[in-house]
Protein backbone atom coordinates (compact mmCIF):
# COMPACT_ATOMS: atom_id res chain seq x y z
CA UNK A 1 0.00 0.00 0.00
CA UNK A 2 1.45 3.37 -1.05
CA UNK A 3 0.88 6.08 1.43
CA UNK A 4 0.18 10.00 0.71
CA UNK A 5 0.12 12.81 2.71
CA UNK A 6 -1.50 16.36 1.49
CA UNK A 7 -0.30 19.54 3.12
CA UNK A 8 -3.09 22.03 2.45
CA UNK A 9 -4.66 25.62 2.78
CA UNK A 10 -7.62 25.80 0.15
CA UNK A 11 -10.35 23.98 -0.78
CA UNK A 12 -8.98 21.05 -0.88
CA UNK A 13 -10.15 19.87 -4.99
CA UNK A 14 -6.73 17.99 -6.01
CA UNK A 15 -7.33 16.23 -2.47
CA UNK A 16 -10.89 15.21 -3.74
CA UNK A 17 -9.87 14.59 -7.22
CA UNK A 18 -7.18 11.89 -6.11
CA UNK A 19 -9.02 10.37 -3.27
CA UNK A 20 -12.04 9.95 -5.39
CA UNK A 21 -9.63 8.50 -8.29
CA UNK A 22 -7.67 6.24 -5.80
CA UNK A 23 -11.27 4.53 -5.20
CA UNK A 24 -12.25 4.61 -8.41
CA UNK A 25 -9.73 2.70 -10.14
CA UNK A 26 -9.42 0.45 -6.81
CA UNK A 27 -5.52 1.60 -6.09
CA UNK A 28 -3.34 0.44 -3.72
CA UNK A 29 -2.64 4.13 -2.23
CA UNK A 30 -4.05 5.60 0.46
CA UNK A 31 -4.18 9.14 1.81
CA UNK A 32 -3.37 9.15 5.56
CA UNK A 33 -3.49 12.67 6.43
CA UNK A 34 -3.97 16.17 5.86
CA UNK A 35 -1.67 18.81 7.48
CA UNK A 36 -2.08 22.35 7.04
CA UNK A 37 -1.50 25.96 8.29
CA UNK A 38 -5.40 27.02 8.55
CA UNK A 39 -8.95 25.60 8.96
CA UNK A 40 -9.23 24.92 5.44
CA UNK A 41 -12.11 23.66 2.96
CA UNK A 42 -9.36 21.08 3.07
CA UNK A 43 -9.25 20.26 6.51
CA UNK A 44 -13.45 20.31 6.47
CA UNK A 45 -13.54 17.47 3.42
CA UNK A 46 -10.32 15.59 5.27
CA UNK A 47 -12.54 15.04 8.25
CA UNK A 48 -16.12 14.24 6.37
CA UNK A 49 -14.31 11.27 4.85
CA UNK A 50 -12.65 10.22 7.89
CA UNK A 51 -8.71 11.12 6.35
CA UNK A 52 -6.40 12.12 9.64
CA UNK A 53 -6.05 15.83 10.33
CA UNK A 54 -4.12 18.50 11.72
CA UNK A 55 -3.83 22.43 11.57
CA UNK A 56 -0.84 24.47 12.51
CA UNK A 57 -2.07 27.80 12.78
CA UNK A 58 1.01 29.34 13.99
CA UNK A 59 3.46 27.10 11.41
CA UNK A 60 6.31 28.90 11.23
CA UNK A 61 6.35 29.18 15.11
CA UNK A 62 5.80 25.28 15.91
CA UNK A 63 7.79 23.83 12.64
CA UNK A 64 9.58 21.39 14.99
CA UNK A 65 5.93 19.74 15.87
CA UNK A 66 4.87 20.08 12.02
CA UNK A 67 7.97 18.05 11.09
CA UNK A 68 7.60 15.39 13.80
CA UNK A 69 3.88 14.77 12.73
CA UNK A 70 5.18 14.68 8.87
CA UNK A 71 7.89 12.13 9.59
CA UNK A 72 5.62 10.18 11.94
CA UNK A 73 3.28 9.06 8.78
CA UNK A 74 6.59 6.87 7.15
CA UNK A 75 4.63 7.76 3.96
CA UNK A 76 5.98 7.38 0.48
CA UNK A 77 4.62 10.83 -1.16
CA UNK A 78 3.73 14.36 0.38
CA UNK A 79 1.96 16.51 -1.74
CA UNK A 80 2.28 20.66 -0.63
CA UNK A 81 -0.43 22.23 -2.23
CA UNK A 82 0.04 25.04 1.13
CA UNK A 83 0.27 28.65 0.69
CA UNK A 84 3.93 28.16 2.51
CA UNK A 85 7.70 27.95 1.76
CA UNK A 86 8.75 25.03 3.22
CA UNK A 87 11.67 25.10 5.41
CA UNK A 88 14.68 23.37 4.64
CA UNK A 89 14.46 21.13 8.03
CA UNK A 90 10.66 19.99 6.55
CA UNK A 91 12.47 18.85 3.31
CA UNK A 92 14.19 16.81 5.18
CA UNK A 93 12.47 15.63 8.07
CA UNK A 94 11.89 12.43 5.86
CA UNK A 95 12.76 10.31 2.90
CA UNK A 96 9.45 11.16 1.18
CA UNK A 97 9.08 12.70 -2.32
CA UNK A 98 7.53 16.24 -1.89
CA UNK A 99 5.49 16.98 -5.08
CA UNK A 100 3.80 20.40 -5.76
CA UNK A 101 0.80 21.23 -8.38
CA UNK A 102 1.16 24.93 -9.56
CA UNK A 103 -1.24 26.50 -12.04
CA UNK A 104 0.80 27.50 -14.91
CA UNK A 105 3.64 26.26 -17.14
CA UNK A 106 6.53 26.98 -15.00
CA UNK A 107 8.29 28.85 -15.31
CA UNK A 108 6.05 31.10 -16.01
CA UNK A 109 4.11 32.98 -12.54
CA UNK A 110 6.13 31.44 -10.40
CA UNK A 111 5.54 31.75 -7.28
CA UNK A 112 1.94 32.95 -7.70
CA UNK A 113 -0.37 30.97 -5.61
CA UNK A 114 -3.72 29.09 -7.01
CA UNK A 115 -5.47 30.36 -9.23
CA UNK A 116 -4.18 34.14 -9.37
CA UNK A 117 -2.16 32.76 -12.15
CA UNK A 118 -5.28 32.27 -14.66
CA UNK A 119 -5.31 36.21 -13.79
CA UNK A 120 -2.11 36.48 -15.06
CA UNK A 121 -2.18 34.65 -17.93
CA UNK A 122 -5.09 36.55 -19.32
CA UNK A 123 -3.65 39.71 -18.61
CA UNK A 124 -0.48 38.96 -20.79
CA UNK A 125 -2.77 37.10 -23.31
CA UNK A 126 -0.97 34.24 -22.88
CA UNK A 127 -2.04 32.13 -25.88
CA UNK A 128 -0.68 28.68 -23.88
CA UNK A 129 -1.91 27.65 -20.71
CA UNK A 130 -1.92 24.63 -18.38
CA UNK A 131 -0.24 22.77 -14.74
CA UNK A 132 3.18 22.35 -13.67
CA UNK A 133 4.40 19.59 -11.22
CA UNK A 134 7.23 19.31 -9.60
CA UNK A 135 9.69 18.06 -7.17
CA UNK A 136 9.84 20.55 -4.06
CA UNK A 137 13.49 21.68 -3.26
CA UNK A 138 14.51 25.00 -1.60
CA UNK A 139 14.22 26.94 -4.56
CA UNK A 140 10.49 28.81 -4.61
CA UNK A 141 8.56 26.31 -7.55
CA UNK A 142 11.77 25.56 -8.67
CA UNK A 143 12.39 22.35 -8.12
CA UNK A 144 12.83 19.43 -11.04
CA UNK A 145 9.62 18.83 -13.44
CA UNK A 146 7.97 15.80 -13.47
CA UNK A 147 4.80 16.68 -15.48
CA UNK A 148 3.31 19.20 -17.67
CA UNK A 149 -0.29 19.68 -19.40
CA UNK A 150 -1.03 22.19 -21.90
CA UNK A 151 -3.25 23.65 -24.08
CA UNK A 152 -4.45 26.84 -26.54
CA UNK A 153 -6.94 29.27 -25.06
CA UNK A 154 -8.63 32.09 -26.87
CA UNK A 155 -9.62 34.40 -23.51
CA UNK A 156 -12.21 36.01 -25.80
CA UNK A 157 -14.00 33.37 -26.88
CA UNK A 158 -13.68 30.82 -24.02
CA UNK A 159 -15.37 31.53 -21.02
CA UNK A 160 -13.25 32.13 -18.10
CA UNK A 161 -14.93 29.52 -15.82
CA UNK A 162 -14.55 27.02 -18.45
CA UNK A 163 -10.81 27.86 -18.84
CA UNK A 164 -10.33 27.62 -15.31
CA UNK A 165 -12.24 24.08 -14.89
CA UNK A 166 -10.16 22.80 -17.41
CA UNK A 167 -7.42 23.87 -15.84
CA UNK A 168 -8.42 22.02 -12.83
CA UNK A 169 -8.61 18.77 -14.73
CA UNK A 170 -5.10 19.73 -16.49
CA UNK A 171 -3.65 20.17 -12.99
CA UNK A 172 -5.35 16.74 -11.60
CA UNK A 173 -4.43 14.71 -14.64
CA UNK A 174 -1.04 15.72 -14.78
CA UNK A 175 -0.69 15.14 -10.80
CA UNK A 176 -1.89 11.87 -11.12
CA UNK A 177 0.52 11.28 -13.67
CA UNK A 178 3.23 12.49 -11.13
CA UNK A 179 2.42 10.43 -8.74
CA UNK A 180 2.19 6.89 -11.26
CA UNK A 181 5.45 7.73 -12.47
CA UNK A 182 7.33 8.22 -9.08
CA UNK A 183 6.09 5.27 -7.64
CA UNK A 184 5.72 2.27 -10.32
CA UNK A 185 7.76 3.43 -13.51
CA UNK A 186 11.21 3.97 -15.10
CA UNK A 187 10.46 6.17 -18.12
CA UNK A 188 12.46 3.63 -20.18
CA UNK A 189 8.82 1.52 -19.08
CA UNK A 190 6.57 4.11 -19.32
CA UNK A 191 2.96 3.23 -21.30
CA UNK A 192 2.14 6.04 -23.00
CA UNK A 193 -1.51 7.47 -24.04
CA UNK A 194 -2.69 10.39 -26.22
CA UNK A 195 -5.50 12.93 -24.71
CA UNK A 196 -7.53 14.61 -27.33
CA UNK A 197 -7.00 18.31 -26.38
CA UNK A 198 -4.25 18.20 -23.63
CA UNK A 199 -0.66 18.00 -24.79
CA UNK A 200 1.27 16.04 -21.82
CA UNK A 201 4.56 16.02 -21.27
CA UNK A 202 5.63 13.14 -20.80
CA UNK A 203 2.30 11.15 -22.22
CA UNK A 204 -0.15 10.17 -19.81
CA UNK A 205 0.39 6.48 -18.14
CA UNK A 206 -3.48 6.01 -18.31
CA UNK A 207 -6.22 6.20 -19.75
CA UNK A 208 -7.49 10.24 -18.73
CA UNK A 209 -11.24 8.63 -19.99
CA UNK A 210 -11.73 6.50 -16.93
CA UNK A 211 -12.53 9.88 -15.77
CA UNK A 212 -15.80 10.84 -17.22
CA UNK A 213 -17.46 13.91 -17.02
CA UNK A 214 -20.02 12.36 -14.11
CA UNK A 215 -16.54 11.77 -12.01
CA UNK A 216 -15.42 15.50 -12.60
CA UNK A 217 -19.36 16.28 -11.67
CA UNK A 218 -18.95 14.55 -8.41
CA UNK A 219 -15.27 16.64 -7.82
CA UNK A 220 -17.28 19.82 -8.22
CA UNK A 221 -19.70 18.65 -5.78
CA UNK A 222 -18.19 17.93 -2.92
CA UNK A 223 -18.52 21.62 -1.82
Amino acid sequence: MKRIIFLASGNGGTLKFLKNAIESLNLPWTIVAVVSDRNCNAIKYADSVEIKSFVFENWNQCIGEVNDCISSFDVDIIITNIHKILFKSTLECCSSKYVNLHYSLLPAFGGVIGFKTLDLARKNNTKIIGATVHLVDENLDGGKILCQGAFAVDWDMDAIEHIGDKVFRTGCLSLFNAIHILLYFDNDEIVKYNHCDILFSPPLTYRAEQFDDSFWSLIKNFD
